[in-house]
């Protein structure tokens, strides 16, 4: 079973309530850090748009378990889970039994990553792109075989850095989740913008440099 780790998680409890939420997102169609396989090679990995949904509504009234790090021994009790998957996103909802063990195990965990485990039924594999150092290839992952659990983690380093979890009364956990994506796409749309301005700059030096060396001679820079 392969395991996908990561982001923030925080504490706040209706006790009126009886129950703790936990809610988030992982991330679809979007790469993740450097990894590297049984074989020692380095890639990085993207799951596929409906890999997730398919594997849940196969499921039934099955899903995939809570843990701590990944530890079938450290399974958090659940009364419940929805998820909806959203453009790059899978958003989850797990609801929790407001009892001392979940407490316990949630416990000092505001620094904490979020990860799942899986195995694959179907992937593809590419050779790295020329602007991609440092890996061998690159996977896409088209269909899991299993989706088992969801795993809150205690000082692990994430594969996807764009997943965030929060866990509190419902209301809380919510907005803080459609808060967190507003800020992810803040920062993808500025990433964007700044791709467009780095070409633009390197197009005016381009232009530059063939007007200034270009009187006479057979041969300029290419604009392209």
């Amino acid at each position: 079973m392969e395991k996908r780790m990561n982001d923030t998680i925080e504490l706040r409890i209706n006790q009126q309530d009886q129950k703790i939420y936990l809610a988030g997102y992982l991330a679809i169609n979007e790469f993740s850090e450097i990894l590297m396989d049984k074989d020692g090679r380095r890639f990085r990995e993207k799951i596929n748009s409906g890999c997730f949904s398919r594997k849940l509504e196969s499921m039934g009234e099955k899903f995939p378990l809570l843990l701590v790090n990944h530890n079938y021994e450290n399974q958090i009790p659940v009364e419940s889970f929805e998820y909806e998957e959203c453009g790059n996103r899978l958003r989850i909802l797990y609801t929790l039994p407001l009892i001392e063990e979940v407490m316990d195990k949630l416990k000092d965990l505001n620094e904490a990553k979020l990860s799942f485990g899986f195995t694959v039924l179907k992937e593809i594999k590419f050779p790295k792109k020329k602007d991609v150092d440092g890996i061998d290839y690159e996977r896409i992952v088209t269909d899991f075989d299993t989706l088992r659990e969801i795993s809150i983690l205690r000082n692990k380093i994430p594969a996807y850095s764009q997943t965030k979890a929060f866990t509190g009364d419902e209301e809380t956990v919510k907005k803080a989740v459609a808060k967190a994506e507003i800020s992810e796409k803040r920062k993808e749309l500025c990433k964007l913008y700044q791709v467009e301005v780095d070409r633009y700059k390197e197009f005016i030096n381009r232009k530059r440099r063939n007007e200034l060396f270009g009187f006479g001679a057979n041969v300029k820079i290419s604009m392209n």
